[in-house]
C-alpha cells in the first residue's frame, strides 16, 4: 500500500518539460480585453428560489480566474434616523455612509441639507458582512447619540444573523438557538 502511494505521489511532481514556463505577451490577451470592456460578472445571492433575488454585478477583470473573482458589493439606500435637524447635511451623510461602505449618493437638496424624517445615503455595501443596525455618533460639543439604519428594498434578510444571503427560516444560527432553548 505504501509503495503504491509513493508511486502515485511521484507522478504528482512536475516533469522538467512541464515545469518549463510559457511567456504570454500583451497581444495574446488583446481580444479578451477588448470584449471584456463590454462585459460584467454576475452573482445571484439566493439559496432556494430566485423570485426575490440580489444580483451582484462587477466590472470584468480578465486577469482573474472565476474562482478568484470576489463579487460582494451591492448598492443600497440606507435611511439614517434619530439625527438632530442640524445634522441632516451632505457632510454628515458622507461621514456616516463612509463607515458602511463606498458612498455613491446622498439624498439632499441643492442647499446640502435635508429636512425630512431621515437622511438617505446610497452606499456600496459588502453583502458578505452583517448589516449594522445603527452607530453611535458624537456630535460637536461631545454629546453622543445612537442613530438607526433602515435599509431600503432588501431582497433577503436574516433577522437572526444580519446577513443578506438567506432568510430567517434558513439561518444556520437558528438551529443552534432552538437547541439551547429546548433543553
Amino acid at each position: 500500500m505504501a509503495e503504491e502511494l509513493e508511486r502515485l505521489w511521484s507522478k504528482l511532481s512536475f516533469t522538467e518539460e512541464e515545469d518549463e514556463g510559457i511567456e504570454l505577451d500583451f497581444n495574446c490577451t488583446k481580444a479578451a480585453r477588448e470584449i471584456g470592456k463590454n462585459c460584467a460578472l454576475m452573482k445571484i445571492l439566493a439559496h432556494k428560489s430566485i423570485s426575490i433575488k440580489l444580483v451582484l454585478l462587477q466590472e470584468f477583470n480578465g486577469k482573474l480566474t472565476p474562482k478568484e473573482v470576489k463579487i460582494r458589493w451591492a448598492p443600497f439606500w440606507v435611511q439614517i434616523f434619530n439625527l438632530p435637524l442640524n445634522c441632516r447635511t451632505k457632510e454628515i451623510g458622507l461621514a456616516i455612509g463612509a463607515k458602511l461602505g463606498e458612498v455613491l449618493e446622498i439624498d439632499v437638496q441643492e442647499s446640502g441639507v435635508h429636512w425630512g424624517t431621515c437622511l438617505r445615503v446610497k452606499v456600496h455595501l459588502d453583502v458578505t458582512k452583517t448589516l449594522l443596525r445603527g452607530k453611535k455618533i458624537t456630535m460637536e460639543g461631545g454629546e453622543s447619540r445612537w442613530v438607526n439604519f433602515k435599509y431600503e428594498r432588501l431582497p433577503n434578510f436574516c433577522y437572526q444573523c444580519g446577513l443578506l444571503n438567506h432568510a430567517l427560516k434558513e439561518c444556520p444560527k437558528n438551529g443552534e438557538g432552538n437547541k439551547s432553548t429546548e433543553r
